[in-house]
């Protein structure tokens, strides 16, 4: 039990201390962009000037953080010197920051068939929830700088974490707790037969990767693994909550290797093929009959599943 609470509190430390070492290393705004699934950007540019850079956001997947740039000038008609363009500047690159950041949150999948856009307007909990995590977003930089024609531009930049006690996940959960129980989903449960007929898959794994590549497959915070013919692995009601909260309910990754390499799968993962995504959402993962013995049983001898230790590949 000791052992389990000090990893938690480590958990829980890294979790507070790691945002500003993952993120703006570069202005990735200025950076040409490619498309990716698990590394979300959206940039948008001044009418006046296309090479200037007003909003940038970005969600990183594979690294579980939401990142927000924004930029403003101030009108050297209206103020009466230097430090007052700045302070104009300032306070209306930060608000711009928050809202995009706002909006950010709510285009992003909580479930398969969820989004935090549609859930806000339902629940009313959620949106103080949210509001009040997004009020305490990080400002991880200030860039200001006096253009040549003497005007000046502010650039503020805020990061989230989607994980941990300060991240996304912890109002969503709370959100779990709120949801009407209409129909319990029906967990997956190998026939103990079945499982003295593997004992291969009986012990020795620390944590499971799905390859869910060539499916269209997008990430979700809450994404569940189930059985195409019936049942659910892995679902935010099934698992250790603090775990959950601590690191997220599954990994992500953009290659098998770079899968194994997460420490969260440990050095010995179970790996399996998706035979294909649920169309609602595209984030929950269904896997076959036979796979999902394997899972089960696996799992019945190392916890990983309840430990969250699953990287989904997505490419």
């Amino acid at each position: 039990m000791r052992k389990k609470v000090n990893l938690l509190f480590l958990m829980s430390f890294i979790s507070i201390f790691s945002l500003e070492t993952i993120v703006f290393a570069t202005n990735w705004w200025e950076e040409k962009q490619v498309p990716s699934t698990l590394d979300q950007k959206k940039v948008s540019y001044s009418q006046d000037n296309p090479s200037q850079v007003i909003t940038a956001s970005r969600i990183k997947w594979d690294e579980q953080y939401i990142e927000v740039m924004a930029g403003a000038t101030a009108d050297k008609k209206d103020t009466a010197n230097l430090a007052h363009a700045y302070s104009i500047a300032t306070k209306t690159a930060r608000h711009l920051a928050y809202e995009k950041l706002s909006e950010t949150v709510a285009g992003i999948n909580i479930t398969g068939d969820s989004t935090y856009d549609r859930e806000l307007m339902r629940d009313s909990n959620l949106i103080t929830e949210v509001r009040a995590l997004i009020k305490g977003a990080r400002v991880l930089k200030e860039e200001k700088k006096q253009m040549v024609d003497g005007s000046v531009w502010v650039e503020v930049t805020l990061g989230l974490l989607l994980k941990g006690d300060d991240g996304l996940i912890q109002p969503t959960t709370l959100w779990i707790d709120r949801q009407p129980v209409i129909e319990k989903p029906i967990l997956f449960s190998p026939p103990s037969e079945t499982v003295k007929n593997l004992p291969e898959y009986g012990g020795g794994y620390t944590g499971l990767i799905i390859d869910a590549g060539g499916f269209g497959a997008t990430p979700a915070m809450l994404p569940r693994i189930k059985v195409k013919d019936g049942g659910e692995i892995l679902g935010p009601n099934e698992v250790d909550r603090e775990y959950m909260i601590n690191q997220g309910l599954v990994g992500y990754a953009d290659s098998i290797n770079k899968a194994k390499e997460m420490k969260r799968v440990g050095a010995n993962p179970l790996i399996v093929k998706a035979v294909g995504v649920e169309e609602a959402g595209k984030s929950n993962l269904l896997v076959s009959t036979d796979d999902a013995m394997k899972i089960a049983s696996a799992s019945a001898a190392s916890n990983f599943l309840r430990e969250c230790r699953v990287v989904v590949v997505i490419n």
